[in-house]
């Protein structure tokens, strides 16, 4: 069921924006063709407190629109900042315990352990392929401990390079 919520969400994405156009036009339109319907049967005054009076009810109705969207944008800029910050954190915290494990002090066996769960964890915040790489990092580091073999810096750097350009958010 879940799948089909998703597909049909992907089928009408470019929609999306052309319907958030409509109904923003609508919801600017709205107020002032109820107000011309209701007071003053579509004709235009030269009465000047009839101008007032149209203002103050737009300024009204409109004031109240532009919080309610205010409000909405606030919250949905809050909400991206929270996942932003989760993944610099998840992605931060796989690179420490890279440098970790490369210096080479303590038990390699549970730092290992420990860099697998924060793939995991960052699976979430990262592409299908940078998350292949990343484990294959961590199988290549569970290898190189197992057998201490020939180390391949470049690969490692590759990879923490990676790391810190999803960091930054390129």
């Amino acid at each position: 069921m879940k799948k089909l919520i998703i597909t049909l969400r992907d089928l009408f994405k470019p929609y999306l924006d052309i319907l958030g156009w409509i109904t923003a036009v609508i919801v600017m339109i709205a107020p002032i063709a109820c107000y011309m319907w209701q007071f003053r049967n579509g004709q235009i005054s030269n009465n000047p407190a009839d101008w007032g009076t149209f203002g103050d009810y737009i300024g009204g109705v409109y004031s109240v629109i532009i919080a309610f969207l205010i409000v909405y944008i606030t919250r949905n800029m809050s909400r991206s900042d929270k996942e932003r910050e989760k993944k610099r954190e998840a992605l931060r915290s796989i690179y420490l315990k890279i440098g970790d494990i490369q210096i080479g002090r303590g038990r390699k066996d549970y730092k290992i352990t420990n860099l697998f769960l924060l793939i995991e964890e960052a699976r979430l915040y990262v592409d299908n392929d940078f998350y292949k790489e990343l484990k294959e990092l961590g199988n290549y580091f569970l290898q190189y401990n197992r057998n201490a073999g020939v180390r391949n810096r470049a690969f490692e750097n590759s990879v923490k390079e990676r790391l810190k350009e999803a960091y930054d958010g390129k």
